[in-house]
């Protein structure tokens, strides 16, 4: 078997995986194209010349102050077709994005993409991405809707704005007969570092937003779009660092458990002070911690979950947890829809049960609920600049840091949950 090593950043756990041919590839084939989806998210493909990753695919955005927007889905296609819809969350608020990819005429493909809304989201801008592998080089030529054009290197060493684009060229020493791109309608191109193709940008207006790029390729295009595609091309195979990790979800005393090293309950010295550069008990003994974060819901889960989270961070050594962004509504945590200051009845009671599992294991836990503070509809009558605040989704950063009324609010969150 013959084997090409392709390293593929995969959006969710970030492994390492390899592209593997499954058979040499013929002297006819050499030209042969091919559109290979990654195993680790369906909005990203490798396009492949012969043998050889020349550029890759992919997809991803920023909402208000260039907060990441994570795009993501695992579905596979079907034969030569793949269809997908994903939910994404821009500033608090919640669109969808599809993708449909296709063949279309000779030599090309299609890859149409959709964002919809129930309403206007601000953001900075969702894109689709051409990027080149570790250590290529390549060109983009780009044709603007006056007819100009504008060369830039790829990876681009500086952000640079291309203008509003109706075709472009990718051109690399692995492939200088080149891929034309056409852009239905013409859209804004950025680059930096990738380059990026804008789906939407300032502002995603409530409806339907649609975009298609079609792919003219030097030869034949074939596209690998299935789960046995994956499988075949690019399974995920164990190197010499490699161990297989089969955990057991076993929380009982082990001989690689240090659930003993911590002192039961938490605070059975007292607060935690400081004492110049460390940490040290209300009695004066010093401590060190080892922490992990959680965030939104986690923090109040469900009995089971709360239990058994607790001695599973006990085990592994864990004494201190970071309850971050927990009092917001619905997935974001136990708070109210309509009122910023008061919380769920029911979600207040997971989070005491899980605060208190916490501590009957040695894990001491700290809050941090000032991020993205949100104010809700019933506040309006509290915050001056409410309007404008709502349109970033009730988000308060920034502005937490000045705004008397807001910060009253958050106290009064804060008196509430204590």
């Amino acid at each position: 078997m013959f084997r090409l090593r392709i390293p593929s950043c995969l959006l969710w756990g970030w492994a390492c995986c390899c592209l593997v041919v499954a058979r040499p590839v013929c002297a006819e084939e050499s030209d042969r194209w091919k559109i290979l989806v990654q195993p680790g998210n369906s909005f990203a493909f490798h396009v492949i010349a012969g043998d050889k990753t020349v550029f890759d695919l992919g997809a991803t955005g920023w909402g208000p102050n260039w907060s990441w927007v994570g795009i993501h889905s695992n579905a596979k296609g079907q034969a030569n077709s793949l269809e997908i819809t994903t939910p994404i969350e821009i500033g608090g608020q919640r669109a969808q994005l599809g993708l449909v990819v296709r063949p279309g005429k000779a030599r090309q493909a299609t890859l149409a993409y959709s964002l919809q809304s129930e309403r206007d989201i601000a953001l900075t801008q969702i894109v689709a991405t051409v990027s080149m592998p570790g250590g290529a080089r390549g060109q983009a030529i780009v044709t603007r809707v006056d007819g100009t054009k504008q060369e830039v290197a790829l990876p681009a060493p500086n952000p640079v704005d291309l203008g509003v684009v109706r075709t472009l060229r990718l051109v690399g020493p692995s492939f200088p007969a080149g891929v034309d791109v056409k852009f239905e309608p013409p859209l804004a191109v950025n680059a930096h570092g990738d380059l990026r193709i804008r789906l939407a940008a300032d502002k995603l207006p409530a409806g339907k937003v649609a975009a298609q790029l079609t792919y003219t390729f030097p030869a034949e295009v074939e596209l690998l779009l299935t789960e046995q595609d994956v499988k075949r091309y690019a399974p995920v195979l164990p190197g010499p660092d490699w161990f297989a990790y089969q955990p057991t979800g076993d929380t009982r005393p082990s001989v690689i458990g240090v659930e003993g090293w911590l002192e039961k309950p938490a605070g059975r010295r007292g607060g935690v002070r400081m004492q110049g550069d460390q940490f040290v008990f209300e009695d004066g003994t010093p401590v060190k911690f080892w922490g992990t974060n959680l965030s939104y819901g986690l923090n109040a889960p469900p009995r089971d979950d709360a239990i058994y989270t607790a001695a599973r961070f006990a085990k592994a050594g864990v004494n201190a947890v970071r309850m971050h962004k927990f009092t917001g509504p619905g997935w974001e945590g136990i708070g109210d829809e309509q009122v910023s200051t008061r919380m769920k009845p029911d979600g207040l009671d997971r989070l005491d049960f899980f605060s208190n599992e916490l501590a009957r294991n040695g894990i001491y836990y700290g809050w941090s609920h000032t991020y993205h503070f949100k104010v809700r509809p019933g506040d309006r009558a509290r915050v001056a600049g409410f309007e404008e605040l709502m349109k970033k989704g009730g988000d308060t950063y920034g502005v937490i840091n000045w705004a008397e009324e807001v910060q009253d609010l958050l106290i009064e969150s804060v008196v509430g949950l204590l």
